[in-house]
Order: C-alpha cells, then sequence, then structure tokens
C-alpha cells in the first residue's frame, strides 16, 4: 500500500489545527482536575456523577498519552540547517507562529518553507503512529491515508 502524501497532509494539518488542540484541553485536566478530588472521605459515593467522572479521568490520561506522543515524535524529526523539521513544527504548531515567522526564522523563502513543511508532516505522521504505540495510546490515530 502507498501513502497518498497530499491527503496525508491534509489529515496531518486538520489534526493540528483541530483534535491536538482538543487533546490539549483534555490534558490540561489531569494537571487541575485530579487534584480536586478529595480522596480523604471515610466512603464513597456511587453516583453517574463518578461515572461521569471517572470517564472525564480516563479521556484525560488517553489525551496525556497523545499530547507525549505529539512532543516525542516532533522531538524525533531531524532538525539540521537543510532540513529543520523539529523547528517548523515546533514554532507552527505547538507555538502557533504563523507561517511567514517560521519561515523567516530559519531563513529560508515562502516556497521553500512550504515545501519543507510538508516533508515535516509526512515525517511527523511516521513518528506519530510509532510514538503512540510506544506511549500505549488506546485508539492509535493514523494519520496517514493509504491508496487503493
Amino acid at each position: 500500500m502507498h501513502i497518498n502524501r497530499k491527503a496525508t497532509l491534509q489529515r496531518t494539518r486538520d489534526f493540528f489545527d483541530n483534535d491536538y488542540l482538543k487533546y490539549l484541553n483534555n490534558s490540561n485536566f489531569t494537571k487541575y482536575g485530579l487534584k480536586s478530588i478529595d480522596y480523604t472521605q471515610p466512603y464513597v459515593n456511587h453516583t453517574r456523577r463518578t461515572d461521569g467522572l471517572s470517564l472525564l479521568i480516563a479521556q484525560a490520561i488517553d489525551a496525556d498519552a497523545i499530547i507525549t506522543s505529539v512532543k516525542q515524535a516532533i522531538y524525533d524529526c531531524p532538525n539540521l540547517p537543510q532540513h529543520p523539521y523539529r523547528t517548523i513544527l515546533t514554532q507552527r504548531y505547538l507555538k502557533r507562529y504563523n507561517a511567514w515567522q517560521v519561515a523567516l526564522n530559519i531563513q529560508y523563502s515562502a516556497s521553500y518553507y512550504n515545501k519543507l513543511q510538508n516533508e515535516a508532516l509526512l515525517i511527523f505522521a511516521d513518528r506519530f503512529a510509532i510514538q503512540q504505540v510506544i506511549n500505549q495510546v488506546k485508539n492509535i490515530i493514523d494519520l496517514h491515508i493509504y491508496e487503493n
């Protein structure tokens, strides 16, 4: 099976523009939400609310694993002067710089930056799949689109 580059690029961009932000918000829940649970109560109440809370906690833990996988996948990308993939992905998608700002920072023309960004996104899609397996994500997100 061959990868449809154009569709994979679009799916990866969509992931960073939409899904990544949702996972980031859910991931933040574990940093703040878990601290508010009172474990010192003498009894445990079993209500619909605790079921909902356990579901939120499970989603947050999975979101943490996905966010960790994103950061590790970006870190694993090459960052050479000719191939500054890690810099592009970090500045464009984690720090949310505009494309022209990233192109200016890496000192390449806009058209060459677009070429490098596409290469970086394809490499990220490969490394992201691997990192999710390593981090034991329950529902693996495959950013690749395959041709029939």
